[in-house]
């Protein structure tokens, strides 16, 4: 495994284009950002067929996307028990595998990359709103007060991202306010190309869930999806979300796990 050139691209791309599925995310930003760009490190490896595993490093998380026998794990670890992390994204076949090569105590969370309905049901949209710079410090507290996340970031860190990913137009962040000009519902589109969107970082303050603002910020998502002609996925963890999903008719596209590193 080595460090990609810009003479990589193409076939990196094409790779990760092929089983998309499973790393929206690593394809959506090597889509949006390159190979060669400082804030985003990519390593990749070929065999005999072409490139056959892709690691990147964006902030404090690493992802990893590689074929299922791939022989080269221990030389991935070394990659990633040498720089300061947080967290690793990697197919569910490879992460047991990959935690015995790596140095450091991690939890290993479960996760389902689903493809959204395109039905949604209708509701008074008008409460919700694009955030703007200004807003981002106040998400990114919300953000970090739900444990799906908390674990995921420091809250600096997050307002970092959140900027950046708006700023380079691969993000969008929507929210509801109550009546006091508070934000208690936030759901952003976290990362998209020209035919598909990642929705994210959904969150309705505690006190604000039985007023039905969680339904109308999902529907709305599912809404602006449709409107703009592009395929809506999610990240679901939780077996309670994962129900309610299927149950609306999303489907199960991939799996993955995210390997939390333990202090």
């Amino acid at each position: 495994m080595r460090e990609a050139t810009n003479s990589d691209y193409s076939a990196i791309l094409s790779y990760l284009k092929d089983n998309r599925e499973n790393c929206l995310y690593m394809y959506i930003n090597i889509h949006r950002y390159g190979v060669t760009d400082a804030a985003m490190p990519v390593w990749v490896d070929f065999d005999h067929s072409g490139v056959c595993a892709v690691l990147t490093k964006y902030y404090n998380s690493f992802r990893l996307q590689c074929i299922e026998d791939y022989p080269g794990l221990a030389e991935i670890a070394t990659i990633i028990n040498n720089e300061p992390h947080k967290l690793v994204f990697c197919d569910d076949k490879q992460a047991l595998r990959l935690m015995h090569s790596l140095t450091h105590h991690y939890e290993l969370v479960e996760s389902f990359f689903m493809r959204m309905p395109t039905r949604y049901r209708q509701f008074d949209f008008s409460k919700i709103t694009l955030a703007n710079e200004a807003d981002i410090p106040t998400i990114a507290k919300l953000i970090s007060s739900d444990s799906v996340y908390a674990d995921q970031c420091e809250q600096d860190e997050l307002v970092r991202q959140i900027i950046e990913r708006q700023r380079t137009g691969m993000g969008l962040n929507f929210i509801i306010r109550n009546n006091e000009g508070e934000i208690v519902v936030h759901e952003s589109i976290m990362a998209q190309t020209n035919d598909l969107m990642i929705g994210s970082q959904f969150i309705c303050r505690s006190d604000m869930r039985k007023l039905f603002l969680a339904e109308t910020m999902e529907n709305y998502i599912l809404k602006y999806a449709a409107d703009s002609g592009k395929e809506l996925y999610g990240v679901i963890v939780e077996d309670r979300r994962l129900r309610q999903w299927t149950t609306c008719g999303a489907q199960i596209v991939g799996r993955y796990c995210k390997l939390i590193l333990q202090n």
